[in-house]
């Protein structure tokens, strides 16, 4: 009697299952964020003033490519602080230190798992009031 050599069928086996695990699970896990498309394009971050003295209020603003989408939320790191705020708009007060501040905006649709979020980087800078 022969004996059936079952290593010829693994192979066809294998590519098999990598198929069906493609067509269940979708192009994300194996893709990461860069097949998922972003919530928005945020076109710009303005401080204003800029330079901003100490103790002084600034504006931060976000410019989003769709401003008239209300879904959307943005989540400001503000050094120690973060503020989620469903405007585009934040105020600030300028802290007693003089110096450059790096902060960050990051946009969001809430509850869309299916988007990947949006971030810009901005800076703002701060001066003696004299």
């Amino acid at each position: 009697m022969k004996r059936l050599d079952i290593s010829v069928f693994i192979p066809p086996l294998l590519a098999t299952g990598l198929v069906v695990a493609l067509l269940f699970s979708g192009c994300d896990s194996f893709g990461g964020d860069e097949y998922r498309p972003k919530v928005t394009e945020i076109l710009e971050v303005r401080a204003e003033p800029n330079p901003v003295a100490v103790g002084d209020t600034a504006v931060f603003t976000c410019v989003v490519e769709d401003s008239a989408d209300t879904t959307l939320s943005f989540v400001w790191f503000l050094g120690g602080k973060l503020d989620t705020t469903r405007t585009n708009q934040i105020k600030w007060i300028a802290p007693s230190d003089t110096g450059t501040y790096n902060y960050k905006v990051q946009v969001n649709r809430p509850g869309d798992a299916s988007v990947q979020s949006t971030q810009e980087r901005f800076t703002v800078t701060v001066t003696d009031n004299n």
